[in-house]
């Protein structure tokens, strides 16, 4: 996200400057005010902001007088624009992929730290990718397993009763605990939900992380052009769909070999 922030801004002829929250600006307002407005700062883009999708309480006096946009997270308290992944879509069409590849016993892995941070849209749409493919609501929600990285004896024991020929999943140590199961039990496809070019031979969704930050720049300039300052009336959201890339990951014979 940051990398095609950067990219995109200078090609429109911004520049970059780098803030943390935790510096020691934000703890007096005023001081953050007067370096904004020297600065002539006025669009701020937040990334990385997780705690209850809120906007630091340091920024709030800037608001009468900037442009809040949101990267990767809805920032809702209070609601400012954004640009973000179709986290649902994400999960929904990675579950249809799986689907419609032959497999029937498809489960999902990820913390619920990830999942409250973008709002339940990766468990709401794997469910309903499940829900289409004929399954019961109910039914559906027991293929779901909490990642929790010190549980492996908790996952072997979800793995012995849901019995998934699939796992789509957000953590990269997945394919190291399925190698601890019996042959047998390790024949499990993998597909990620949001890969990285690093993740040699995995299938799964490419978020297109560097268009959010592209995207998030076009949604800045824009209102910056227009002086249109200040907390909006009615917050923009643009989603970034993802795209499904094939691997080896669906191959466990080869993949986990």
């Amino acid at each position: 996200i940051s990398e095609g922030f950067r990219k995109r801004a200078a090609e429109l002829g911004y520049q970059v400057e780098d803030l943390w929250v935790g510096d020691e600006i934000f703890s007096d307002p005023a001081r953050l005010k007067k370096a904004f407005y020297t600065r002539k700062i006025e669009g701020v883009a937040f990334l990385g902001i997780a705690e209850k999708n809120t906007l630091p309480e340091q920024v709030h006096g800037l608001l009468a007088e900037s442009v809040f946009v949101g990267l990767g997270v809805r920032l809702i308290q209070p609601m400012v624009h954004c640009c973000t992944n179709n986290q649902y879509g994400t999960a929904l069409v990675a579950t249809q992929k799986l689907l419609g590849s032959g497999f029937r016993r498809i489960g999902l892995v990820m913390s619920r730290a990830i999942d409250r941070q973008i709002d339940g849209r990766f468990t709401m749409g794997f469910r309903r990718g499940l829900e289409e493919g004929g399954w019961q609501p109910e039914l559906a929600s027991g293929m779901i397993w909490n990642f929790q990285l010190e549980d492996l004896p908790g996952f072997h024991r979800w793995v012995q009763a849901a019995k998934p020929d699939a796992l789509l999943c957000t953590h990269t140590e997945i394919p190291g605990w399925l190698r601890s199961l019996s042959q047998g039990e390790r024949r499990i496809a993998l597909a990620h939900l949001d890969l990285d070019p690093a993740m040699e031979g995995w299938a799964g969704m490419n978020q297109h992380n560097d268009l959010v930050g592209v995207f998030g720049v076009d949604l800045l300039t824009a209102h910056l052009a227009r002086r249109d300052l200040g907390l909006p009336a009615a917050a923009k959201t643009m989603l970034v769909e993802s795209e499904w890339v094939d691997g080896r990951s669906l191959r466990p014979s080869e993949f986990l070999a």
